[in-house]
């Protein structure tokens, strides 16, 4: 059975992949290329199919959304029958996973205001079920108890040459660990090296709250006095003109316990597509133009001084591919 979950808990399954690594293997009677995630491994259910069951054992079933890619339909929509419209999110094509969980994490805080997520790749195959929904019970639990934190599950080495690794630091009570370097997609010598260094390989699974994904930090040299950024951190476009209502207005407290991190989050409402502000004033960031951070000198230290200069930094938005 289900276990109990937590009301704000919600679960991400990515399905949009093209699963192209494995196209010699798997394909129908037919010779077709049929991306992993809709493929029957043994028998049984398919690996979506395992792995939104996985979902339903973590969070309430009515929390769980899945992403999957339009061209993907025929292999998707009967495995999805009868699951609510609306938590099925079918991308027009591959935009990577960044896009996958921006689209989904828009699509949450549509339905809440203040949620946790938990996301699983559709495409994974896994021997102890009961371990690993324990697992996944525990980074849901860290992430709600490291709320400002990032929960990442590795597992142990693995001879995968896809697998990306992570240098864990010291163990915490709960049996958490911090991440010391990650490295994506050693070669052999290199895997062994950090697999004698205490190495792990990251499963691709994590869990955090909304703010933390759908966010950006402005470091300080030191403590700063605790004031909210409202106002004091602009989105400038390459006319210079501010870009109206790109972050969240808020007056909670963002600052990290040193007081030299800010965070500031964008607002989600010019993120999602067919929501009011993204259908009234368009993107708050268009590809291919550029964009200047900008924040103000009167922000006061610690000790009431303001910076010394304004800041300015100006990046360039990409089309995902």
């Amino acid at each position: 059975m289900p276990s109990r979950s937590p009301s704000h808990q919600w679960a991400i399954v990515l399905a949009g992949g093209d699963g192209r690594r494995m196209a010699a293997v798997t394909r129908d009677a037919h010779g077709v290329h049929v991306p992993k995630q809709f493929c029957h491994f043994g028998g049984g259910m398919s690996l979506l199919e395992s792995a939104i069951r996985r979902a339903e054992h973590v969070v309430d079933p009515s929390r769980v959304i899945v992403v999957v890619q339009t061209a993907h339909r025929q292999w998707w929509e009967p495995a999805l029958a009868g699951r609510a419209a609306r938590h099925v999110l079918a991308q027009p094509a591959n935009r990577g996973t960044a896009v996958a969980v921006l689209e989904a994490l828009a699509h949450t805080l549509a339905h809440d205001r203040d949620p946790y997520l938990v996301i699983l790749p559709s495409d994974q195959v896994v021997e102890d079920e009961a371990v690993w929904r324990a697992t996944l019970e525990h980074a849901c639990a860290a992430a709600r108890e490291y709320s400002e934190e990032l929960i990442l599950v590795a597992v142990e080495p693995q001879e995968d040459p896809s697998f990306g690794w992570v240098l864990p630091g010291e163990r915490a009570d709960d049996g958490t660990r911090t991440v010391v370097e990650f490295v994506e997609k050693p070669a052999a010598e290199q895997a062994a090296r950090l697999a004698a260094r205490g190495g792990l390989c990251s499963a691709f699974v994590f869990a955090a709250s909304a703010r933390v994904l759908l966010r950006f930090y402005v470091h300080f040299s030191g403590p700063m006095a605790r004031q909210s950024g409202a106002g004091r951190v602009h989105i400038i476009d390459d006319t210079g003109v501010e870009v109206a209502d790109a972050l969240l207005p808020s007056d909670v407290d963002f600052w990290s316990r040193d007081q030299t991190r800010y965070t500031v989050l964008f607002e989600p409402g010019r993120v999602k597509r067919g929501v009011g502000p993204n259908v009234e004033e368009g993107r708050a960031l268009v590809p291919g133009r550029a964009y200047t951070v900008a924040v103000d000198a009167d922000w006061r230290d610690a000790q009431g001084r303001p910076l010394a200069a304004p800041y300015r930094r100006t990046v360039r938005i990409v089309k995902a591919r």
